[in-house]
């Protein structure tokens, strides 16, 4: 092999890389670096993943340890088909974030794309993992970076299920205890029905966000024990069986104080609550895993004479790889960027509201309602229309910006109603109307609270030139819009929603046919 300095430039930087141990370690730094940043917009928004902050910061201090006893690498099996199969992997894994990044940049809320991307890096990293030691690596390193996945969101149909059925149960059992202590409690939906009022179980008290980070400490602390797996397991079920009797436990003293001070104590204690059960939860945790321990392990160094790794990276093939991952996001910014500089707003639209009416009443939107959502403007009222027909309405506006589309998509009727008592009856339709020549498109629900049904229409509107607020039903439309957005080039987009809850009317079709005809009246073209 000639000399280094007798190579040309672009080769004695690749040997520069290989021969400093940093050429794969800054690409597989660089891919989760990018993950993150795609996700750090959902950890900000959004209270039950604002665990992932912590997440690489475990993550690599998992790998830290891993590194500190890993076992001497093997060689890989160089025969022809199976570095044939590496490469392919290789190659379509990294060709696949760039579609990716495209379609993740143009819908920032589509949780599925942030898997898609989360399973290519990873793809990505097991592979360099096997490239480098073998399979002995592969099953010593793999865990830490399998473990950073706890930071992507979940997919919306899952987790909603979750959190709908725990805030059920998380209510049930508290009404059933509050019972045996000799205090009258009620259920409707996830509220509590108590002498002095209603306490509501919303997702912070349903333990979704402690049986999420419960799930990464457990986790975490098993890895950190070195346990067994089945010990892991012991550990992972006990953590969340605990993570939910200790939010029935917050929940039912939360529903004892309000029943004694009123809704002060429940201001009060409600969030502080909160954070003791994580505690309390983490301490147990800690107290499992040191009991079901064992002795410890004797560490294991690593051998001073194993032989280098790095040489079985191409350093050409390092150089390509950090090219693209750069193309990658360079070329995504410069997409969008040339689009963004030839685009027109789209065509606008606000309502007239009669508040000179009589009928007419504007309410506030509660402080919490507004730390939730974010939004940058918004008017809630009240109709009580002289024929009986009662409608409520939010609208809500979120100017353009990186966090306006998960902000706006984050609360719908079938997340927020069932929260406050209301059953959902029937299946959801969706209609498309052109009022005054804007397009719409409506979904609509009933729900039944007590003895009354609540018909809602909710609109999503997006100010595109070609909204994602035209079609007509299903999948199929709300999918290929995600992609017409991307092939426009268009993201950060301004979103407005509008919410009407009527009451009163014979069925859904009254209800709707009476909203056609108001906003007919009361859409005002911009």
């Amino acid at each position: 092999m000639p000399p280094t300095s007798d190579l040309p430039l672009f080769q004695r930087c690749c040997a520069a890389l290989v021969e400093h141990s940093r050429g794969a370690g800054l690409l597989l730094a660089a891919l989760w670096l990018m993950l993150f940043n795609q996700l750090q917009v959902e950890w900000s928004i959004n209270p039950q993943y604002s665990y992932g902050w912590l997440m690489p910061l475990l993550g690599f201090y998992l790998l830290y340890r891993r590194w500190e006893d890993r076992p001497k690498p093997e060689s890989p099996n160089q025969s022809l088909y199976p570095i044939i199969l590496q490469v392919s992997l290789a190659t379509g894994l990294a060709f696949l974030l760039l579609p990716g990044r495209l379609v993740q940049e143009a819908n920032p809320d589509w949780r599925l794309v942030s898997w898609w991307l989360a399973f290519c890096v990873l793809g990505l990293t097991l592979l360099a993992l096997y490239r480098a030691g073998g399979s002995s690596w592969l099953r010593h390193f793999s865990f830490p970076f399998v473990f950073m996945l706890l930071a992507v969101p979940w997919p919306t149909v899952p987790e909603q299920a979750v959190i709908q059925n725990m805030m059920q149960s998380v209510t049930t059992v508290t009404v059933e205890a509050l019972n045996w202590c000799g205090i009258f409690a009620l259920q409707r939906g996830n509220l509590i029905e108590l002498p002095g009022g209603v306490v509501g179980i919303d997702e912070a008290c349903s333990g979704v966000r402690s049986f999420q980070s419960t799930l990464m400490a457990a986790l975490f602390i098993g890895e950190l024990s070195r346990l067994s797996w089945a010990k892991r397991l012991f550990l992972l079920v006990s953590g969340l069986v605990l993570a939910f009797l200790l939010n029935c436990l917050r929940a039912f003293s939360l529903a004892f104080f309000f029943t004694r001070s009123g809704s002060k104590s429940l201001e009060e204690w409600h969030d502080p609550a909160g954070y003791a059960i994580l505690l309390i939860s983490f301490g147990l945790l800690l107290l499992i895993a040191y009991k079901i321990a064992g002795p410890a392990p004797h560490p294991k160094s690593a051998s001073p004479t194993n032989p280098p790794t790095e040489a079985r990276f191409s350093g050409k093939w390092l150089a390509a790889m950090g090219l693209w991952l750069l193309f990658c996001e360079v070329g995504t910014r410069l997409w969008y960027l040339s689009h963004e500089q030839h685009q027109t707003s789209g065509r606008n639209w606000t309502l007239s509201w009669p508040q000179e009416s009589e009928t007419f009443q504007k309410r506030e939107i509660s402080e919490k309602v507004q730390t939730i959502l974010r939004y940058n403007e918004g008017t809630q009222g009240l109709f009580r229309n002289p024929d009986g027909t009662v409608w409520n309405f939010f609208e809500l506006v979120w100017y353009p910006g990186r966090i306006s589309a998960q902000l706006t998509r984050s609360h719908s009727p079938e997340i927020c109603l069932p929260a406050i008592g209301a059953a959902p009856v029937g299946e959801k339709s969706r209609e498309s109307w052109t009022i005054n020549s804007i397009p719409f498109t409506l979904d609509a629900y009933t729900f039944r609270q007590g003895p009354n049904d609540w018909y809602v229409f909710y609109v999503a509107w997006e100010n595109s030139s070609s909204p994602r607020n035209d079609a007509s039903t299903d999948n199929f439309y709300a999918y290929s819009a995600k992609f017409k957005a991307v092939w426009r080039g268009e993201r950060n987009l301004g979103q407005k929603v509008l919410q009407l809850a009527a009451s009163g009317y014979p069925d859904r079709q009254s209800a709707q046919f009476a909203l056609k005809e108001y906003l007919t009246k009361s859409v005002i073209p911009e």
